[in-house]
């Protein structure tokens, strides 16, 4: 299994309890490769130039096919044929947190505006 991103994030944690259930299941070790970069185009390109493998993004298979066509080309992943999404494995939620003590924002809107007085110009 690909694992588009570096070892230690959310979707490995989850490819590896993926993948030591199918290791029982298959009475095989079921190996994960990180291959991390491009805004995952490393490891999806990887899983299209290769036997059947296991590709374990994010939920991100819409933004294969919305990369340029270029990209893409380069990446050998011409129309994102060969790429297709088989099953959910996971939900992570993403939170945003700051340090009350150094920023003086409660709500994205405040931490929004702050930025943008806060930036350099």
């Amino acid at each position: 299994m690909i694992v588009p991103y570096p070892a230690g994030g959310a979707t490995d944690v989850v490819a590896r309890l993926i993948t030591e259930r199918m290791s029982e299941d298959l009475g095989q070790q079921v190996f994960i490769e990180n291959r991390p970069g491009a805004g995952t185009m490393i490891g999806a390109s990887a899983v299209a130039r290769s036997r059947p493998t296991l590709h374990d993004a994010d939920g991100r298979y819409g933004d294969l096919r919305a990369q340029s066509n270029a990209l893409r080309q380069a990446a050998d992943l011409r129309s994102g044929e060969g790429l297709y999404p088989v099953c959910r494995t996971g939900r992570v939620p993403l939170i945003l947190v700051a340090n009350p003590k150094t920023v003086s924002a409660n709500t994205v809107k405040e931490l929004i505006e702050l930025a943008r007085r806060s930036r350099v110009r």
